[in-house]
């Protein structure tokens, strides 16, 4: 759906009391990953009542890349030749450039009050003596 859609989405379930989160995936090396777009979206979300906020680094699978770098030629013809040498190697990016979009990303979502997406399962079951038979 459109992302409009997406944070009505969001914010239903918010106010419905669930804790409803928003994943930026995938940050597109050099075509999304810029902190201003980055930004309005976390901000977005915290709007819509996101507690939520995570991310993932485009990642290429054998069959993903070839669809994707045919793509990035026609549409961005002036990175085709970075995404051949950087996913050339694997299907994901390895070195400074997750370090510097995690750290950016943390910042973002920081500064919007909003949560990774891991966080403690709740407790399903009350603490017996049975349980801890499994412990």
């Amino acid at each position: 759906p459109r992302p409009d859609l997406r944070l009505a989405a969001v914010r239903k379930l918010s106010r419905a009391g669930l804790h409803a989160g928003v994943s930026c995936s995938p940050v597109i090396p050099l075509v999304n990953d810029f902190e201003l777009s980055l930004d309005a979206l976390a901000q977005a979300a915290a709007r819509a009542g996101a507690k939520r906020f995570w991310w993932n680094i485009l990642f290429l699978k054998p069959c993903a890349k070839q669809v994707f770098l045919p793509f990035i030629e026609e549409h961005f013809p002036k990175l085709a030749r970075r995404y051949q040498e950087r996913y050339g190697r694997g299907a994901y990016l390895r070195g400074a450039y997750p370090d510097l979009i995690k750290e950016r990303m943390e910042r973002i979502r920081k500064r919007y009050g909003l949560f990774s997406a891991r966080r403690p399962e709740p407790e399903l079951w009350p603490k017996s003596a049975q349980l801890a038979l499994f412990g």
